[in-house]
């Protein structure tokens, strides 16, 4: 299977946001602004 660049770059950027989320997410959860379960 072969994809393009721009399909590449998409799915990096989108990759990357999720990442970003998760990272914020872990950060928040371990300062106690996110109660419960992670």
């Amino acid at each position: 299977m072969s994809l393009s660049e721009s399909k590449l770059l998409q799915a990096y950027r989108k990759m990357r946001q999720i990442r970003d989320f998760e990272d914020r997410v872990h950060e928040e959860f371990a300062t106690g602004i996110i109660p419960g379960f992670v």
